[in-house]
């Protein structure tokens, strides 16, 4: 099964970064852009907003979310926070093919989950491509090991495929 995953998404990835690459006729004199805000989603790193800092080669970036509601004497909160760390592999133009490792920590509490918390840390690779004007999306998978340490018998490790899209801007 995770190989089979893993194949599929080795052949969306080339086939997106081939219409992305196609499609992205600019011209490669573009201004760099060094700061990435975006909205993210990404089981190697985390969940939630999301900043970048870019140089030519790298870009480290982290961000999270925190949700709070309190309904009828009921309190459920949601924490998630992670960092990543790209090196670019091919650049051309707004289209950038990178490889990506991070980690992240996701905890939640309520009435329904007492105190569940779990990390996850990973590698993989991903293709972006941005536009002239700054906007970007992101495609990113790879492999990543998961970690529930909730305590008692729910304590668990486990290895598996990820997957994450950002849809952001830089400037």
């Amino acid at each position: 099964m995770l190989r089979t995953c893993f194949f599929t998404f080795v052949l969306v990835l080339v086939m997106l970064s081939t219409v992305m690459a196609q499609s992205n006729g600019e011209s490669t004199d573009r201004e760099f852009r060094n700061h990435h805000i975006a909205l993210k989603a990404s089981s190697i790193s985390h969940t939630g907003f999301f900043y970048g800092y870019h140089t030519e080669q790298w870009m480290i970036g982290g961000g999270g979310y925190y949700f709070f509601e309190s309904e009828g004497g009921n309190v459920d909160s949601v924490f998630e926070f992670g960092f990543e760390l790209q090196r670019s592999l091919k650049r051309s133009g707004g289209f950038n093919l990178y490889a990506i490792t991070g980690f992240g920590i996701h905890r939640e509490q309520g009435e329904f989950n007492a105190d569940d918390k779990w990390f996850q840390y990973g590698f993989g690779v991903g293709v972006s491509n941005e536009s002239s004007s700054g906007f970007i999306i992101n495609l990113d998978g790879g492999i990543l090991r998961f970690r529930n340490y909730s305590g008692g018998s729910n304590n668990r490790t486990t290895i598996g495929f990820g997957l994450g899209i950002a849809i952001g801007y830089k400037f």
